[in-house]
């Protein structure tokens, strides 16, 4: 049977057991340090919480919609990239957009234009 060592910071782990130590007490260490940042600032905390990171609008000049080909615009009410070609809005999410069409949604206007017809 083979014996595997780890190195964490130069120090050898030489069980599984040390390992799920370590692993806990960073968890421990991470969850102390977040819980004593919101005491700092509750009213801070509740903000990062609910806003996401802005997406940055640079980025339309190098992104197209997937299906269509054509240049997206960036809506900041819904926080989606719009293809007005399709009429396809694809989210942005933590500032990231999702430009997978099966995520993507349809928008209102142009699916009951294609109802009419």
């Amino acid at each position: 049977m083979a014996c595997f060592r780890f190195r964490v910071l130069g120090q050898p782990l030489s069980s599984a057991r040390e390992m799920q130590r370590l692993f806990a007490l960073r968890a421990h260490q991470y969850r102390a340090m977040s819980k004593s940042q919101n005491q700092h600032n509750p009213e801070d905390a509740s903000d990062k919480s609910s806003s996401a990171v802005q997406f940055d609008e640079s980025m339309l000049q190098h992104l197209v919609c997937p299906l269509s080909k054509k240049n997206l615009r960036y809506d900041k009410q819904n926080n989606e990239l719009v293809c007005d070609a399709l009429g396809v809005a694809y989210p942005v999410i933590n500032g990231i957009p999702n430009l997978v069409p099966e995520d993507a949604r349809m928008l209102k206007s142009h699916s009951e234009k294609g109802d009419e017809s």
